[in-house]
């Protein structure tokens, strides 16, 4: 009977459990998935309201510090209040030195966790190789700004100090490990305003900063090529520079002096590196200035005696000339600066190659013998024992790498 009544219940019921039990399912998954979403919803609350307060808590853990009379500031830690001082007795020399507060009154001397100072730029880099630890923050072709670090110990770690000794010693470990930190923050009070470089590009210092940022970041690297700066300053001048060529160069890894050649104009060039003095350092124009040298009127010739007789050109054309005679060249402007580093004679007999079988009959160098007062150079030629009929020209080479010929002159030598 039991079995009977209990599989029959069952049997009646089953589909009413089966339907029961399957909302039950429903129901919790439901509440299952509400729970998981809120969960998962105060989980990225809770990361946002940290990462909001870890933002804020960077930003209040550094107090600015400012120094209008060397134009800088820094961000000290919070954590450095009351346990450092700003050493500006030496702010009239542009130093002020930055020290463990405790340890500087208790150790004269001692204490030193960094120092600021402002120094000419041909100063910076022989002072960096002789001091060393140091980090140039600033710089341009007048001075700069350098965070240096001391090189010897400033914490009382002798023996028999005393326990205060000890604890301010670790202080100091401390703090001298966020000094880095303290040196990313440096930057200049009024960074563009009365600092802006000279220079032909017309940059300002913002821009060259910029730039130099680009180029640390692999962009624009003909910036690192003295001569593609030239070419690419007189391209926008309007100049076809792929005709042209860098005939002079003189300078360093600093600053360099160039003459690029393009056709019949010759440009003077002047290059520096503003901001990394460095192989990675970029180039800027400081000056250019076009040549326009039409310093070489005419040639003289004279007898080679004390009356130095000009020799006239004959109606035929031609210049009859003793075996040695004397040759004077006037100039336009006057001055050691527009002289040519050499004046070279050339001579060829009539009928021959020039350029092939040409010889030098006469060359002059600084310093220059002077014709009069006028500062007229003169030099003494002697053809050679066969001349009869030839011809004669003078070449001028200069300090930039360049060089002017004279006309060629018909001469016909009497022995």
């Amino acid at each position: 009977m039991f079995e009977t009544m209990f599989s029959t219940k069952m049997s009646a019921d089953k589909r009413k459990l089966q339907t029961r039990f399957s909302k039950i399912r429903n129901k919790n998954g439901r509440m299952s998935k509400i729970i998981g979403l809120s969960v998962f919803a105060f989980i990225v609350a809770f990361i946002i309201c940290v990462s909001v307060f870890a933002a804020v808590s960077r930003q209040d853990d550094k107090v600015l510090y400012k120094n209008e009379t060397m134009n800088f500031q820094l961000e000290i830690p919070t954590n450095w209040q009351g346990l450092y001082v700003a050493d500006e007795t030496g702010i009239e020399d542009d130093f002020i030195a930055f020290k463990h507060k405790r340890i500087a009154e208790k150790h004269n001397g001692m204490g030193t966790l960094f120092y600021v100072m402002i120094l000419p730029d041909s100063e910076i880099d022989e002072h960096m190789n002789m001091v060393g630890n140091m980090t140039v923050m600033w710089r341009n072709r007048e001075y700069g700004y350098i965070i240096g670090r001391p090189t010897d110990v400033q914490v009382p770690i002798w023996a028999g100090n005393d326990e205060e000794d000890v604890k301010l010693s670790e202080e100091y470990a401390k703090m001298y490990r966020n000094v880095s930190l303290v040196e990313s923050t440096f930057s200049l009070i009024k960074e563009i305003e009365g600092y802006d470089i000279p220079n032909a590009e017309n940059l300002s210092y913002a821009q060259i900063k910029d730039l130099q940022r680009q180029v640390d970041n692999g962009h624009s690297p003909w910036r690192l090529d003295y001569e593609q700066v030239m070419m690419m300053f007189l391209s926008g001048m309007g100049e076809d520079v792929e005709k042209g060529e860098l005939t002079y160069f003189a300078g360093d890894g600093e600053g360099c002096t160039g003459t690029y050649s393009v056709g019949d104009r010759r440009y003077t060039l002047e290059l520096f590196k503003p901001i990394d003095k460095t192989e990675y350092g970029i180039w800027v124009v400081g000056s250019c200035e076009e040549i326009s040298r039409q310093i070489l009127k005419e040639v003289f010739l004279h007898e080679a005696n004390t009356n130095e007789a000009m020799i006239e050109k004959q109606e035929d054309g031609w210049y009859n000339v003793p075996q040695i005679i004397t040759a004077s060249f006037p100039w336009f402007e006057v001055g050691d600066e527009h002289y040519p580093i050499s004046v070279t004679a050339w001579y060829t007999h009539a009928g021959t190659e020039m350029d092939k079988y040409k010889m030098e009959i006469g060359r002059i160098e600084p310093p220059y013998m002077y014709r009069t007062m006028a500062q007229v150079l003169t030099m003494q030629l002697k053809f050679p024992e066969d001349a009869t009929l030839g011809h004669l020209w003078f070449v001028f080479e200069f300090e930039d790498g360049s060089s002017e010929i004279s006309e060629i002159y018909n001469i016909m030598v009497s022995v």
